[in-house]
């Protein structure tokens, strides 16, 4: 309720979106970066829709920022890496740009690729003994908070979420608990 942070949110989001238009510069170099920033900048315009410093203006200068990132994480999605938790991160970018911005063009076909090719890379990323790909519990609990974000959001919309993720996300938590104990 305090104006004084979205205040200062849209000041550093406008300078941003000045110095780093969309495909330019470093900030556009990884498209794991763009999804990750994507859904980011996704979920806090929806914290501060209601504020009265989301002009029609910036909302169109966050949107074209985000149409541009979610075809740049589609396009430029990671393909061949290894155990690949950077795929995961831009099919969630892309997910959550679809879901929370369905009047986009495109959003339905983004969603429904993003949604099957994270239900396909579930079991890919996290092992049927839980553990994580990448072996390594850092990137498996990053990886598996992407999925979470997808997830909760689908459910929050629709009530369903896809099964593979799911049982990928179950299996973690899981191992995770195993690691650390159940507190």
């Amino acid at each position: 309720g305090d104006e004084r942070y979205s205040r200062a949110v849209f000041d550093q989001l406008d300078t941003w979106l000045e110095q780093n238009p969309p495909g330019t510069g470093i900030a556009w170099r990884s498209a794991f970066e763009v999804g990750v920033r994507a859904i980011s900048l996704a979920v806090a315009v929806q914290g501060l829709r209601d504020c009265p410093e989301l002009t029609v203006d910036r909302f169109r200068r966050i949107v074209e920022m985000l149409d541009a990132g979610a075809t740049r994480c589609w396009l430029d999605r990671s393909r061949f890496s290894s155990a690949n938790n950077h795929l995961i991160g831009e099919l969630a970018g892309l997910a959550v740009v679809a879901i929370l911005f369905p009047d986009l063009p495109g959003a339905s076909d983004w969603e429904r690729k993003a949604i099957r090719e994270l239900a396909a890379q579930a079991d890919r990323q996290i092992l049927a003994d839980g553990s994580g790909a990448e072996q390594a519990v850092g990137y498996q609990m990053f990886t598996v908070e992407l999925m979470l974000v997808v997830v909760a959001l689908l459910l929050e919309r629709d009530g369903r979420a896809p099964q593979p993720i799911l049982a990928a996300i179950e299996r973690s938590a899981a191992y995770l608990a195993a690691l650390v104990g159940q507190d």
